[in-house]
C-alpha cells in the first residue's frame, strides 16, 4: 500500500516539473534567438555605416583622382606648349648663328707653329691654291680652340665675299687634293649634329653615285633639294 502510494506520490512529482523544464528551454531559445537576431541587426547596420563611409571615401578619392587627372592634363599640355616655344625659339636662334656664320670657312689639319700668322698661312699653303686665290678677300682669320690632342685647332676664316667662300666649298677638293689639310664649312652646334647624324648613309650614297652636299642644315642633292632619309 505505502508504495503503491510512494510511486504514486513521483509520478506527480515529475508530471509537476517536466512543464517548467521545457518553458525554461523555450525561453532560453527565444532569448538566444533574440541576442542573436539582434546581433545579426547591429552587424547589419554597422556594414551598412561602413559600406556608406567607404563609399564616400571611394567617391572622394575619384574626385581628388580627377582634380589630379586634370591638372596633370594642363601641366601636360603647358610643357608641350613650352618645348614647342622652346624648339622655334631654337631653330631661330640656330638659324640666325647659321646666318652670322655664312661666309666662314675652317682650315682643318695644319699645324700649328710658335708666332705664326695666321692670315700669311691662309693666303700661302691654302688661296694660293685656288685660281685667282690673290683675289679673295678675308676680313679675319685666326685659331678657333685649343684641338683634340694631337691635332692641331682649326683656322676659322671669314670671306668678305659670300661667293667667294661659295668657290671656296664648292672647290676645294679638286685644288687641294694633294694637301694634308682639308676644309669645312664653319656649321652651328645643331648643323652639325644634323650632318654627322646622316654621314653614313651619305657615305653609301656616294658609293653608289649619288653625291650630297650639306647646306644651310640639310643634306642636299646636285640642285639643291633636301634629301629625305629613311
Amino acid at each position: 500500500m505505502l508504495s503503491q502510494r510512494s510511486r504514486q506520490r513521483g509520478s506527480s512529482s515529475e508530471s509537476e516539473t517536466t512543464p517548467s523544464w521545457k518553458e525554461a528551454f523555450e525561453t532560453f531559445k527565444l532569448s538566444l534567438r533574440n541576442d542573436f537576431e539582434k546581433s545579426i541587426g547591429m552587424l547589419e547596420s554597422n556594414l551598412e555605416k561602413a559600406i556608406e563611409s567607404l563609399s564616400e571615401r571611394v567617391e572622394e578619392i575619384e574626385k581628388r583622382d580627377e582634380d589630379y587627372t586634370n591638372r596633370f592634363l594642363g601641366i601636360s599640355k603647358a610643357l608641350e606648349k613650352a618645348n614647342v616655344t622652346i624648339n622655334e625659339n631654337a631653330e631661330c636662334i640656330n638659324n640666325l648663328e647659321r646666318h652670322s656664320r655664312r661666309n666662314n670657312f675652317r682650315v682643318v689639319g695644319i699645324k700649328r707653329t710658335e708666332n705664326e700668322n695666321c692670315s700669311t698661312i691662309l693666303q700661302e699653303k691654302v688661296l694660293s691654291k685656288f685660281p685667282n686665290g690673290h683675289e679673295i678677300r678675308i676680313e679675319r682669320c685666326h685659331r678657333d680652340g685649343r684641338g683634340v690632342g694631337d691635332k692641331p685647332p682649326h683656322i676659322l676664316a671669314r670671306c668678305l665675299s659670300f661667293q667667294d667662300k661659295i668657290m671656296i666649298m664648292k672647290s676645294w677638293r679638286t685644288h687641294l687634293k694633294d694637301q694634308q689639310f682639308f676644309i669645312v664649312d664653319d656649321l652651328t652646334r645643331l648643323d652639325l649634329k644634323e650632318k654627322k647624324a646622316r654621314s653614313a648613309k651619305v657615305k653609301e650614297l656616294y658609293s653608289t653615285g649619288t653625291k650630297l652636299r650639306f647646306v644651310a642644315g640639310k643634306w642636299r642633292d646636285a640642285r639643291g633639294n633636301r634629301t629625305l632619309f629613311e
